[in-house]
């Protein structure tokens, strides 16, 4: 298999811009003061995004999602529409069904029955219930009424160790999304600050990586409720994902590993064309593990992802991955020089709309259970920490 990176502290993520941190919390600031009075499109105080693959070059080429994500062009927006033109009556029987089988969402409990449904899709205005429900967030939530105010009204009494940070990732976030863009204390800009900032003094330990924000900024966009997004992040951290945001980072690079077994297991060929090329997949696929697939898949993709994830864990991670370099072989294995390789996997998931035929074939691994996700983490887990201490005592 492919060279195993060394994914320690300089690869975590990077700032990325060197802006001024006081100017830049001084800005947001001055975003949330004015809310309704600041216009969302105003260019000259405006800071400079990242672009993103759903931002739109020119006004005549914008395409909206639902949830408020704008394509880069014309021709993403008619792939998705061509998919969805023929996924709508999917989806319309499939709310039917769930409407017949669960009809108060709130209250569906874990079983057979609701595993298949999930991996076939929550219908969308079920989601935050279910969401909140089969992850534990919402009993989480009713156990500590009055948890999420307190520690909100704890960050804002002053400066921490990063509110800054925090600060100048907020308006990194989904700057292709119109609802990121309203300024008001009731828009998402201020309800993802909300949330960061009390989930920073909530959980010490893992503070803030940069990141979260993302995940938090779509678990937003889809609860509409930000003390509900704060439960639902305290429980990922807990007990759905791994230890991914931590400073020293040994999980993500452990499931880094983890990923190179099940492609030498699972998909041999293409492992072999990597190990042969020098790929460095770990450079890929650290984004996939940290971001939860946002801002690599298509909106409507991740969230089918996350249906499953919230319900089964983060080994429907290691499926996504493995099913979308599947879906994608015959092209890597095209390839001959290892930056193109490298290219193409980065970028391939934008592409991916269909996410019909991308779970299905992430549910045809019929041994990637946690059990063997399991061994596989305290394997790699020992070889670090061995790898570690040799490393020393030299």
């Amino acid at each position: 298999m492919a060279k195993r990176m060394d994914l320690g502290p300089d690869s975590a993520p990077k700032k990325a811009y060197d802006y001024d941190a006081t100017m830049t919390k001084q800005r947001v600031a001055q975003r949330l003061r004015e809310g309704p009075n600041l216009k969302a499109a105003s260019g000259s105080g405006a800071m400079a995004a990242p672009a993103s693959k759903f931002a739109s070059k020119s006004p005549a080429a914008t395409s909206t999602t639902p949830l408020g994500f704008e394509w880069q062009d014309e021709g993403s927006a008619s792939l998705h529409a061509a998919f969805m033109q023929r996924y709508m009556s999917i989806l319309t029987t499939r709310a039917m069904e769930w409407s017949k089988a669960f009809p108060e969402p709130s209250r569906a409990r874990k079983s057979r029955k609701l595993r298949q449904m999930i991996r076939l899709g929550i219908p969308h205005n079920d989601r935050p219930a279910v969401w909140m429900s089969v992850s534990g967030a919402a009993a989480r939530r009713s156990k500590h009424p009055g948890h999420y105010t307190t520690m909100l009204k704890q960050a804002e009494k002053g400066p921490t160790d990063h509110t800054s940070q925090i600060d100048l990732d907020l308006e990194r976030t989904f700057p292709d999304n119109r609802r990121f863009r309203d300024p008001s204390p009731q828009g998402c800009l201020a309800k993802l600050r909300n949330v960061l900032y009390a989930y920073s003094v909530h959980n010490k330990e893992m503070g803030y990586c940069q990141g979260m924000n993302y995940v938090v900024g779509l678990m937003l966009l889809v609860l509409e409720d930000e003390e509900a997004a704060f439960w639902l992040l305290d429980v990922a951290m807990d007990d759905i994902v791994p230890a991914y945001y931590l400073p020293h980072m040994v999980a993500l690079k452990v499931d880094n590993d983890v990923l190179l077994d099940f492609m030498n297991d699972r998909l041999p060929a293409l492992a072999a064309h990597c190990e042969a090329l020098g790929v460095p997949l770990g450079t890929v696929t650290t984004k996939w593990f940290l971001n939860w697939y946002i801002d690599v898949m298509p909106p409507d993709t991740v969230l089918r992802i996350w249906d499953c994830l919230f319900l089964e864990g983060s080994k429907i991670l290691f499926r996504v991955a493995l099913a979308s370099l599947e879906l994608n072989q015959d092209k890597i294995l095209s390839l001959r020089d290892d930056f193109d390789v490298l290219e193409f996997v980065k970028n391939m998931g934008r592409s991916c709309h269909d996410c019909e035929r991308l779970m299905e074939t992430a549910f045809s691994y019929k041994h990637l259970r946690r059990k063997h996700m399991k061994k596989r983490r305290s394997f790699h887990s020992d070889a670090l920490a061995e790898a570690k201490r040799e490393s020393s005592q030299q």
